[in-house]
């Protein structure tokens, strides 16, 4: 698959998502979202078609992508940083890695300021391991990204050393098993 193609289908998704996003539509069979957990996925997928050179700026403009991004990340921002899932955090960061400057300056530093705040957290997190039947690949995954983010939206930070490496144990630890717990 081809980053056009990719692009395109984002594209055919996005009335679907600014109609949601402003409340018009609800989806359908899903459970109520964690806090920013929406609000991440919109401001990701719309920071993705108004960063990607080859928009062609349809039903939306670059402009008025870039606003809906702020609103959303104005709302995840009225939220303490572990009242945030680590996920909606990963995307949170995604999209401020890719829109930079972009971003109000204010708004950019409280929202890396709590994804550095997450990463902090997660250094002294032990993660489950040799579950039985159940390894909690997905949910250790999902919980790395504020510390991959925060070394994006860190870069030289002293802490950056410390973030990659419970990165890394965390990526090691996604697919343990109960007989890892006997191995050296």
């Amino acid at each position: 698959v081809s980053p056009k193609s990719v692009l395109r289908i984002l594209e055919d998704f996005l009335p679907f998502a600014v109609e949601n996003f402003r409340g018009v539509k609800e989806f359908v069979d899903e459970p109520p979202y964690e806090p920013g957990l929406r609000d991440s996925i919109f401001a990701v997928i719309l920071a993705e078609v108004a960063t990607s050179e080859d928009y062609g700026e349809g039903q939306y403009s670059r402009g008025e992508l870039l606003t809906l991004v702020h609103e959303a990340l104005e709302r995840i921002a009225l939220n303490e940083w572990d009242q945030v899932p680590p996920l909606a955090w990963t995307y949170v960061a995604y999209a401020l890695a890719l829109l930079g400057d972009q971003v109000e300056r204010p708004l950019f530093d409280d929202l890396r300021g709590k994804i550095a705040r997450w990463a902090d957290y997660l250094l002294d997190y032990d993660f489950p391991t040799g579950l039985y039947r159940d390894t909690k690949a997905e949910e250790t995954c999902w919980t790395v990204g504020p510390l991959v983010g925060a070394q994006a939206l860190w870069p030289g930070d002293p802490r950056c050393a410390a973030w990659q490496e419970k990165a890394t144990r965390f990526f090691l630890n996604a697919y343990n098993r109960e007989e890892d717990l006997w191995e050296n």
